[in-house]
């Protein structure tokens, strides 16, 4: 769905929710911004398998973080934020990054996360902060999915490695869309 659609889904979800407020428009407004979630994981799931099967694995890499990013850039037009500015580039990595964290540090930068969501608009954030958080980002991923990619890099054994594409992607756009809808009521609080 192209940009300017979504944008104007989202603008007659919210005139919906902002006109009757009940669970059901916020229900559908989820729903939505979930839709794209099964054909992407079976995309990623074919993507990661084909090039599995040809031994074809940190290559995938470039592409599986380009679906990714397509979703969560979907989701959040969905509940109507951009992706484009600095503020929410970082917020999106960030999001990235907590979503694949374990243990203590899931809950410290989850706890970053829903801070940001609050403070965000009135926070300033340098170019630095955002070449810091690629990096955490980066080394997170690194850690999780650098050991399916070497394997995927094995012609027709790496079709073990790309089955855990969908998977991962489940996993990171189930918080993304969890965080983008909360912000979303926090926003609706915030203006009433």
């Amino acid at each position: 769905m192209s940009k300017e659609n979504l944008i104007k889904d989202y603008e007659v979800q919210n005139y919906a929710v902002e006109l009757k407020g009940t669970r059901r428009e916020l229900k559908q407004l989820r729903r939505k911004a979930s839709a794209s979630e099964v054909r992407d994981i079976a995309v990623t799931c074919a993507e990661g398998i084909g090039l599995g099967a040809l031994g074809i694995g940190l290559p995938d890499i470039v592409i599986f973080i380009g679906f990714i990013l397509r979703g969560i850039y979907e989701t959040a037009l969905h509940y109507g934020f951009t992706y484009d500015t600095p503020e929410e580039k970082l917020l999106i990595l960030k999001m990235m990054e907590a979503s694949m964290s374990q243990g203590e540090e899931w809950i410290k930068t989850n706890n970053e996360v829903d801070m940001f969501l609050v403070k965000s608009k009135n926070t300033e954030h340098t170019e630095a902060d955002l070449f810091l958080q690629i990096g955490k980002t980066a080394d997170v991923f690194a850690l999780d999915m650098l050991l399916a990619k070497f394997i995927q890099g094995l012609p027709l054994i790496g079709i073990l490695g790309g089955i855990g594409n969908p998977v991962y992607y489940s996993k990171i756009m189930r918080y993304v869309q969890l965080k983008y809808h909360k912000r979303y009521l926090l926003e609706i609080l915030k203006n009433k």
